[in-house]
């Protein structure tokens, strides 16, 4: 009788245990089915962009955690009563909210920010030519595919610094006082953060997976280019400013979610600089002024390092080409750009100029101009 009595204690420990076990499980398939911050994507899934791109992805993100959510909820039911009927239509309405992310202030010290030197390059201004033409104020463009291959030099120096920052000693992915990063006899372009401020010649371009039909009226010839981004087909062209960010999340949020709402709200700050009350869309990617979409995002994300990124209608000729196009697959949604909504223009180098102050208030770093090598 004495032995029994400690043997009783063990097994009714044991079993205490299993059930804390249990709710602990429960709770975590709880928590994970409306956490906002979820576990990342996969490396096939981090392509992500605007408009039905970034949905669709969501759909997928979204049609998981509500699996979870079900068995959570069928389990729990089960174990009260076999006979029991649960509904979970409240579930999906809980993560409605939650579907495209949302924007968080980086938590970073004023004096670090000033430390957080990022390289910006402004490919703006009148062209080389323009001087003796008989248009002065010609922008200077660039043709897509180069600013592409730009990017693609860029992503690669990131991935070098990744793969032998200890063989480099370089780690971090700002500029250093030296001109590189942070290590001795480490080229100033080998792996730091850029962001790229140009206007585009006139382009179409396609996401990975977009529909070639959406381009319903090219009868002026405009190039169309598919690209490894994000979302559906768009126009650049003269008078929008396009940003490219070729940034290490690592040091910012690792969260392509979070990176996306933080291009987005990079735009509606630079907007409201000039008087422009900007806003989010609770259905799609990118950033709205009275229900003209000014701004659209498609990006892409290879081992935490961005590519592609925002861009944001300034002037008038920046429409151009989206007559001929359903821009971002969304049909009946106009169109806008700056200019249509403030009393003084605004030219694409004076709105690049408030772009930057609202990156750098955004990703909390201090924006300094290097040229390519």
């Amino acid at each position: 009788m004495v032995l029994l009595v400690p043997f009783l204690l063990l097994l009714a420990v044991g079993v205490l245990s299993n059930v804390e076990q249990s709710r602990s499980w429960r709770f975590c398939c709880w928590a994970w089915a409306f956490d906002v911050s979820p576990p990342s994507p996969s490396p096939k899934s981090r392509l992500t962009g605007g408009g039905s791109g970034v949905q669709l992805h969501q759909q997928r993100r979204s049609h998981r955690k509500n699996r979870l959510a079900f068995h959570f909820m069928d389990e729990s039911t089960t174990r009260r009563s076999s006979t029991t009927t649960t509904t979970t239509t409240a579930l999906p309405l809980a993560l409605q909210p939650q579907q495209l992310g949302f924007f968080e202030e980086l938590d970073v010290p004023k004096q670090e920010r000033e430390e957080r030197r990022v390289i910006v390059e402004k490919w703006l201004g009148p062209s080389a030519s323009s001087s003796s033409s008989s248009s002065p104020s010609a922008p200077k463009l660039t043709p897509y595919l180069d600013a592409w291959e730009i990017q693609k030099q860029l992503l690669e120096h990131q991935i070098y610094r990744l793969e032998h920052q200890q063989q480099h000693g370089v780690s971090s992915p700002f500029l250093t006082a030296g001109g590189g990063g942070s290590g001795s006899g480490f080229h100033r372009s080998s792996g730091v953060d850029r962001v790229l401020l140009l206007e585009h010649e006139p382009v179409y371009t396609l996401g990975t997976g977009s529909d070639p039909d959406y381009i319903r009226n090219n009868t002026e010839g405009i190039p169309v280019v598919r690209m490894d981004r994000g979302g559906e087909v768009t126009y650049h062209g003269p008078g929008q400013l396009t940003v490219y960010p070729v940034l290490d999340l690592r040091s910012y949020r690792q969260d392509i979610h979070w990176y996306v709402r933080a291009l987005e709200e990079a735009a509606i700050v630079a907007l409201r600089h000039h008087g422009v009350d900007a806003e989010r869309d609770d259905e799609t990617t990118g950033v709205w002024v009275g229900g003209h979409k000014v701004a659209a995002i498609g990006v892409k994300c290879r081992k935490w390092v961005t590519q592609h990124g925002l861009a944001v209608n300034v002037g008038a000729e920046s429409l151009r080409g989206f007559s001929g196009i359903v821009p971002c697959g969304i049909e009946g949604r106009p169109v806008g750009y700056l200019n249509q909504f403030v009393e003084q223009e605004v030219s694409v180098p004076e709105f690049a100029a408030s772009m930057e102050a609202a990156l750098e208030q955004v990703f909390a770093v201090k924006l300094v101009e290097e040229p390519w090598p």
